[in-house]
C-alpha cells in the first residue's frame, strides 16, 4: 500500500514532525519522502525551527462558502512577494475578520501590528499583518491566480476551479476587499453606488457573474490600470446584495451594515 500521499500530508500538517519521524510512520523510505516533498515544493526545515503551522492545503479544493470567501478577500487584498512570502494587513478595526481568517485555517501564525508612519497632515495609522511564508501554500493561491504584482496581473476564477455554487460568496470576498457601497457622484448623492475594481481580468470575471446570474449589462471601465464596474440602480444593488449575503458566514461588518440598512430601508424594490 502505497501511503507516500498521505505522509505528505501529514508532514505538512505536523509542525513538531521531521522527516525521520514522518517516513517511520508510514513505512516511506525517509529519501524518497524527502524527494516527494521537493517536487511538491513543500520547503523542509528542522522540525524544531518549525515554529508555526497552519492547514497549508486549505486552498487545495474550494468545497466551502468559507474558502471561497477568502479566496476573494485575498484576491483582492492579500498579495504574494518575490520571496513567495503571502501577507495580508487591514486596518485594526477589521483585525476580527484575520483573526477569523487564521481560525479557519488552524493556524498558529500570530497577526502581528504595523504603523504607517503619517506625516504631511495624515495620521499615523495601526495595522493587522498576517504573514505566512510557505511554498506549498503560496503555490495553492497561484492556482486560483493570486500572484506576485497581482494588482496587475490577478485573474478572475483562474481555470475556473471555483464552483458556481459558492460564486455569491467569492463576489463577496472581493467586494470586502475592493468593493465600496457610497453615494453615487453621478448623482450628488440622491441614488447609491456599488462596486468593484481590480485587474481587467477580475472586473470583467464581475461583469460576466453579472450578466449570466441576472441579465445586468455594465460596462467596465479604465482609469490607467485599475478597472472599475460600478452598479447604480437601487433593484440592481438590492439584487446584488441579497445573492452575495446568502447564508455568508464571513464578512466585513462595516459594509454589511450599510447595505442592510439601504436594504431594509428600500425592502419593498424587489
Amino acid at each position: 500500500m502505497d501511503n507516500s500521499n498521505k505522509a505528505v500530508e501529514y508532514y505538512i500538517n505536523s509542525p513538531n514532525s521531521s522527516i525521520r519521524k514522518v517516513s517511520k510512520m508510514f513505512n516511506i523510505d525517509r529519501r524518497r519522502l524527502s524527494k516527494l516533498l521537493k517536487t511538491k515544493n513543500i520547503e523542509i526545515v528542522n522540525h524544531k525551527s518549525r515554529k508555526y503551522y497552519c492547514n497549508f492545503n486549505y486552498f487545495d479544493t474550494i468545497d466551502s462558502e468559507e474558502k471561497a470567501y477568502w479566496l476573494g478577500f485575498i484576491l483582492a487584498d492579500g498579495c504574494i512577494d518575490k520571496q513567495n512570502k503571502f501577507e495580508i494587513s487591514l486596518k485594526e478595526d477589521d483585525k476580527y475578520i484575520l483573526e477569523a481568517f487564521n481560525k479557519c485555517l488552524e493556524s498558529t501564525y500570530p497577526i502581528l501590528e504595523s504603523k504607517s508612519s503619517g506625516g504631511f497632515g495624515i495620521p499615523e495609522s495601526i495595522f493587522s499583518v498576517l504573514i505566512i511564508q510557505n511554498e506549498y501554500f503560496v503555490a495553492s493561491l497561484k492556482e486560483y491566480g493570486i500572484i506576485h504584482n497581482k494588482s496587475l496581473y490577478a485573474t478572475f476564477n483562474y481555470n475556473n476551479k471555483i464552483p458556481a455554487k459558492y460564486m455569491n460568496a467569492y463576489l463577496r470576498g472581493i467586494f470586502d476587499g475592493d468593493g465600496w457601497f457610497v453615494d453615487s457622484r453621478h448623482t450628488k448623492g440622491k441614488s447609491k453606488e456599488i462596486g468593484f475594481c481590480g485587474t481587467e481580468d477580475v472586473c470583467l470575471g464581475i461583469q460576466k457573474v453579472l450578466k449570466d446570474t441576472f441579465g445586468m449589462n455594465y460596462r467596465v471601465t479604465q482609469d490607467k490600470s485599475i478597472y472599475r464596474i460600478r452598479i447604480c440602480s437601487t433593484a440592481n444593488i438590492l439584487k446584488l446584495y441579497n445573492f452575495m449575503y446568502k447564508d455568508a458566514t464571513y464578512f466585513l461588518k462595516r459594509k454589511y451594515d450599510k447595505l442592510k440598512l439601504f436594504a431594509d430601508s428600500n425592502e419593498t424594490i424587489k
